[in-house]
Order: structure tokens, then C-alpha cells, then sequence
């Protein structure tokens, strides 16, 4: 039981450790569409606002899932 609770810990921080790096690219990419983005004149604080929009709404989705999936177990 122990060490399925252990089997299951490094499962969740696997699963946020891709979460990281799945944010971290998309905040790459968001700052080199901000770049292209300047030679077109368009507001970054709007960009800004909408990458941090998807963000949350990848987070909340990667969540939700995960949630639905331990409950699956249970």
C-alpha cells in the first residue's frame, strides 16, 4: 500500500513536471509571436493578456484530467 502511494507520488510529479515544461515552451513561443507580432503593430499587452488566458485554460484542463483519472482509480 506504501509503495503504491510512492508509485502514485512520482506519477503526480512526473505529470507537473510536464505541466512545467509544457508552460514553459508555450510561454517561448508567446514571446516570439510577441517579436514577429511588433512589426505588425499589434499591442503586446493584448497578446500578453491571451497567452496568460491559454495558459491557465491548458493548466485548468491538465488538471481537470488528471483529477477525473485518480478518481477513475479510486
Amino acid at each position: 500500500m506504501e509503495q503504491d502511494k510512492r508509485v502514485e507520488d512520482k506519477k503526480a510529479r512526473f505529470i507537473l513536471l510536464i505541466t512545467q515544461v509544457v508552460l514553459w515552451f508555450m510561454v517561448m513561443v508567446m514571446e516570439m509571436v510577441v517579436l514577429i507580432v511588433k512589426q505588425i503593430n499589434v499591442s503586446e499587452h493584448m497578446l500578453f493578456l491571451v497567452s496568460i488566458n491559454l495558459i491557465t485554460i491548458v493548466t485548468i484542463l491538465i488538471n481537470v484530467h488528471n483529477y477525473r483519472k485518480n478518481k477513475k482509480r479510486m
